[in-house]
């Protein structure tokens, strides 16, 4: 057998090994094992988590010569034909390649067939929101009355977009994104047996760039392997994908609290002669402060956010030598600079710029604005006696004083003073 992609090749066969969705998985089973099968499935939820898999098992779930069972044996030939992907009884039809009426005219045609040597004849649409407003139309007449020899699993991104008459008429399961210690400990156990040297720091960089989808991190694992001779660093990740390294981001942040503007300025002469490209920082970097933001106020973070758990205490002790103010401004800051990036073409002039800002912005607490307060209030009593004896002067003199812009000035912090409690 030829090489085979770590996606195919880790694809799971049982679902045991469907990874991140525990409550599809334990409502599938409970069904099978009490055999309450529908006759259509609908299956929701981001690329790579798992639906196409998951409808696959559950068609030698239902086909298994073992009966109709919760764990296929993957041994007999029904089992063996699904997995290859070359049993007629189980047919895959892409919806984005065969939207129109006449692909479902004809798939109506054929379900009257009985099966050639399954228990059940399969359908599995994947990408059904694709399908023409017409085909869904003659979908319909199938799902309202379906022979009792056939069973439909329909996988979808965009649950929104399929007609609710095909929705009411499908059991629907919802799959979520995979967090990111459950990818990391996916990758580190194909690492493993694939023999790839790889860092801690590494896996987490991946888990994170491939946002919640397993098969995106499979890619990325094997495109690396190639990359650098199987040993992988996060320096490796960052020039090979152009990620932010969390550590950077981390510093980053750390030359924020501290208000280091010499520290900054290498940092950022850094950060632009890396060649990074200066929109994915700053959108990783408005992630990572809404991190920060969410472990400042919020008592159990990781149920909020995806934050790995190696990081957890990171975060917390950045988020200690931050203020709440701080980091809602740096937030506002950084988005207004997002946007400046986006449309802009001078992005590195914004970038300095809006850093330099971030670095010297200071905070102060109560008692600093209350000592500032009572400076100003001490300045108005000083003025207000120089203007009694400026006054007084004039009457001896027989001057007559003239309002003059210092005097409206006064008027202006007088009104402006607050009133003594």
């Amino acid at each position: 057998m030829g090489y085979i992609s770590f996606y195919r090749k880790w694809r799971p066969q049982g679902f045991d090994e469907v990874i991140g969705q525990k409550y599809n998985i334990q409502t599938l089973k409970n069904v099978l094992a009490g055999k309450r099968l529908s006759h259509s499935y609908m299956f929701c939820g981001p690329r790579g988590t798992g639906k196409t898999s998951t409808a696959r098992i559950l068609a030698k779930a239902i086909n298994c010569v073992d009966g109709i069972t919760p764990v296929p044996c993957n041994k007999c030939k029904n089992c063996t034909t699904i997995s290859n992907g070359n049993n007629v009884d189980v047919i895959e039809i892409d919806a984005a390649s065969n939207r129109g009426i006449n692909e479902i005219r004809e798939l109506r045609e054929k379900v009257k067939y009985l099966p050639n040597n399954l228990r059940k004849k399969v359908y599995i649409i994947d990408e059904v929101h694709m399908l023409t407003t017409e085909a869904f139309n003659a979908l319909l007449k199938v799902l309202e009355e379906p022979p009792e020899h056939v069973i439909f699993i329909m996988a979808t991104t965009e649950p929104n977009k399929v007609l609710p008459t095909i929705m009411s008429r499908c059991q629907r399961f919802d799959f979520y994104p995979i967090s990111l210690d459950i990818i990391k400990k996916r990758l580190g156990t194909i690492a493993k047996s694939e023999k790839l040297s790889i860092s801690n720091p590494a896996l987490g960089l991946i888990a994170k760039y491939a946002d919640g989808s397993l098969r995106d991190a499979d890619g990325i694992l094997e495109q690396l392997a190639a990359y650098n001779d199987g040993k992988i660093e996060p320096k490796d990740i960052v020039a090979l994908l152009g990620v932010v390294d969390l550590e950077v981001l981390f510093e980053f942040v750390d030359v924020l609290a501290e208000g280091n503007i010499s520290r900054g300025l290498e940092m950022i002469k850094s950060i632009i002669g890396s060649n990074q490209n200066l929109k994915v920082f700053v959108s990783e970097l408005l992630d990572h402060l809404y991190n920060i933001y969410v472990v400042k106020n919020y008592d159990k973070p990781t149920e909020v956010t995806d934050i790995s758990k190696d990081y957890v205490g990171k975060y917390i002790k950045q988020a200690e030598s931050l203020h709440k103010e701080e980091i809602e401004y740096y937030l506002d800051h950084f988005t207004e600079l997002l946007k400046q990036i986006k449309w802009g073409e001078s992005s590195k002039t914004f970038f300095r710029a809006a850093a330099i800002q971030a670095i010297t912005y200071i905070v102060l607490d109560d008692k600093q604005i209350d000592k500032k307060i009572r400076a100003w209030e001490a300045k108005i009593h000083s003025l207000e006696r120089e203007v009694k004896d400026t006054g007084v002067l004039f009457e001896e003199s027989g001057q007559v004083a003239t309002p003059s812009q210092d005097s409206e000035d006064l008027d202006f912090l007088n009104a402006a003073k607050p009133e003594s409690t």
